[in-house]
């Protein structure tokens, strides 16, 4: 398959949704037991542990071919998937969680707060944005608050509550293995400004996402991790890694410096954005 044909990540929206499979990306092992999964617009991981197939987010309901396609190159059968886990409750993230569920009847999980969204505010899931009529938000069989640790036996995923991006964002933390040396892992569940600009606030009623976005960055800087995960492929370099990764066979995923750098690019596009705003 001919990779990056078209646009990086994807600049037509509807071509995107029509014809998917254009915007496929390779998957690929990043360390460990650790795979990206994900298509050129969203990020999915898969661990595999001593407890099953464990799957971090589903991409768009439209990329489920995708995502299936990308198991099964890294030796995963869907009907295998044990646990399935999101990072929030937009439908970019849970798009082939229904799917997966009906194939291998995995457990899902979710962020408490965006279940309730789910039910109060079902349209901030953006599920209207799909182009599928019938698609809808799921129900989840664990709810979680962001001071778990999810026991996978050799994996153990710390889960951290991270409001903003939506109420009940989270992301996930976790060690790997790799040539003897033990490396970790972190996943930012929601690093997107969408959901709190001028426009969105004033329609949504959410101006306290902002202090609990503003919280979440601080809370995020204060933890050292080796392995930048991203769920947006842009946002973690995925294409250019993957392709250094095929170029020299050096492992690019591993990066102290890498987490703590976006996080503080984040930070000051979002006070760059504060600062343009007349909601202050």
């Amino acid at each position: 398959m001919n990779y990056f044909e078209y646009s990086y990540p994807p600049q037509d929206k509807e071509d995107f949704y029509k014809k998917p499979y254009r915007y496929a990306f390779p998957a690929c092992k990043m360390v460990g037991n650790l795979y990206f999964v994900g298509d050129c617009s969203v990020g999915a991981h898969v661990l595999k542990t001593q407890k099953g197939i464990v799957l971090i987010d589903s991409l768009y309901p439209t990329s489920q071919a995708n995502l299936i396609h990308s198991l099964w190159s890294i030796g995963v059968n869907p009907e295998d998937i044990r646990y399935l886990i999101h990072t929030h409750g937009h439908y970019d993230h849970f798009g082939a969680t229904e799917r997966i569920k009906t194939l291998s009847g995995c457990t899902t999980f979710l962020g408490r707060r965006d279940y309730e969204m789910f039910q109060t505010k079902p349209e901030l899931s953006f599920v209207g944005e799909s182009r599928l009529e019938h698609f809808d938000t799921f129900e989840p069989d664990v709810l979680l608050d962001g001071d778990e640790v999810l026991d996978f036996g050799d994996v153990k995923i710390k889960v951290v509550a991270t409001p903003g991006h939506s109420d009940g964002c989270l992301s996930f933390f976790f060690e790997v293995q790799e040539d003897g040396k033990t490396y970790t892992c972190g996943l930012f569940g929601g690093a997107g400004l969408n959901t709190l600009n001028d426009d969105f606030v004033r329609q949504n009623g959410n101006l306290y996402s902002r202090d609990e976005f503003a919280a979440t960055l601080e809370k995020l800087l204060a933890m050292d991790v080796d392995v930048f995960l991203s769920n947006h492929t842009m946002q973690g370099h995925m294409k250019e890694k993957w392709l250094k990764q095929q170029k020299d066979g050096k492992n690019p995923f591993i990066d102290p410096t890498e987490w703590k750098a976006f996080l503080l690019g984040v930070q000051r596009k979002f006070n760059e954005m504060l600062s343009a705003s007349a909601l202050n």
